[in-house]
């Protein structure tokens, strides 16, 4: 699997990945668009193109888009906006995944947890959420996991999209530009808004159960930063998000 990367064009995002993850990225963002259409909660941008042979995307390019960790670090959105997203979220999971989606790879999950599988965006971080200030929609970008959930894969247990949103609301770096004040105030609206979603708790009880995983997941991946300070700031915000996730519910 090759490094994905990305160019920006007057009005389009080229983004370059191998072969068969491109095929799944495209499958499952038109599946996320059409379940963002149906349900008008968000949007996807558009698949204007794809390469098969070379793995390449054209998306349609979002004009006016705030990147929503901006947004929130600034105080530029409410907390109705982020238990919204909570919404979309529950929106995805509860829609049957489309056929050819592959499973995310969830092999450092124990099999006693017995999570049943759900459509995933992948990689549901807050930097894959722009908002786009005119009409005030919430574009889902990046369809595809990221390289420490196997890079690929947009089936499986729902905590993995809901711990990927809460670990990138607390995890930090220092002289963080974009940091998000008070991330327990926004976990809480966006699970509840979650929660009110998808109609029980049953999958915040189940992310409680796989978060330790999923945090193992994260660190073995990422290394620990050069640095005493970086090393401290992260300690610190993986240490922050366990506590609020143990406690959550």
């Amino acid at each position: 699997m090759t490094k994905a990367r990305v160019e920006i064009r007057d009005r389009a995002v080229l983004k370059y990945r191998d072969v068969e993850g491109a095929r799944h990225e495209v499958l499952a963002s038109e599946h996320g668009r059409v379940i963002g259409h149906e349900t008008g909660l968000f949007d996807v941008p558009q698949v204007l193109s794809h390469d098969v042979s070379g793995g390449i995307i054209e998306f349609e390019r979002i004009s006016n888009e705030l990147h929503v960790r901006r947004a929130l670090s600034e105080g530029r959105l409410s907390v109705d906006t982020i238990k919204a997203l909570g919404a979309c979220l529950a929106a995805i999971h509860k829609s049957p995944p489309p056929q050819g989606v592959c499973d995310i790879a969830a092999d450092w999950f124990t099999p006693d947890l017995n999570l049943a599988p759900v459509f995933l965006h992948g990689d549901f971080q807050i930097e894959n959420i722009l908002y786009e200030t005119l009409r005030g929609t919430l574009f889902l970008v990046d369809w595809s996991a990221p390289a420490w959930l196997g890079g690929q894969g947009n089936r499986g247990p729902a905590c993995i999209d809901l711990g990927t949103f809460i670990l990138s609301l607390f995890v930090r770096r220092p002289f963080e530009r974009f940091r998000i004040p008070q991330p327990e105030v926004y976990a809480d609206h966006f699970l509840a808004g979650y929660t009110e979603a998808y109609g029980d708790e049953t999958e915040i009880a189940n992310l409680k159960r796989c978060f330790p995983a999923l945090v193992d997941a994260y660190t073995a991946i990422h290394r620990s930063p050069k640095g005493r300070l970086r090393m401290l700031v992260r300690a610190a915000s993986l240490s922050q998000v366990r506590r609020y996730v143990l406690d959550c519910g």
